[in-house]
C-alpha cells in the first residue's frame, strides 16, 4: 500500500510538470493558430487572382432548357 498512498506533493511529481509544458505549448499553439487566421481574413491580397488564359468560355448564355436536361 506504500505505492499508493506516498506522502510527497503533487509539485514533487514529473507528471505534474509535464501537464504544466503540454498546457503552456497547447495555448501558444491555438494563439498562432488564431493569430494566423486574424491575419489572413484582414488581408487587403486576399481573392484577387491573376487570369492568365479564358479556356471554353461560351460566347452566348447558357439557357433554361440546357441546364435542366443535366
Amino acid at each position: 500500500m506504500k505505492l499508493i498512498y506516498q506522502s510527497y506533493g503533487i509539485a514533487d511529481r514529473p507528471l505534474f510538470y509535464f501537464g504544466i509544458l503540454t498546457l503552456i505549448v497547447g495555448t501558444q499553439l491555438f494563439v498562432g493558430g488564431f493569430l494566423a487566421e486574424l491575419m489572413v481574413r484582414s488581408s487587403e491580397n486576399r481573392n484577387h487572382y491573376l487570369i492568365a488564359e479564358e479556356l471554353g468560355l461560351q460566347e452566348e448564355p447558357l439557357r433554361e432548357s440546357s441546364l435542366s436536361n443535366s
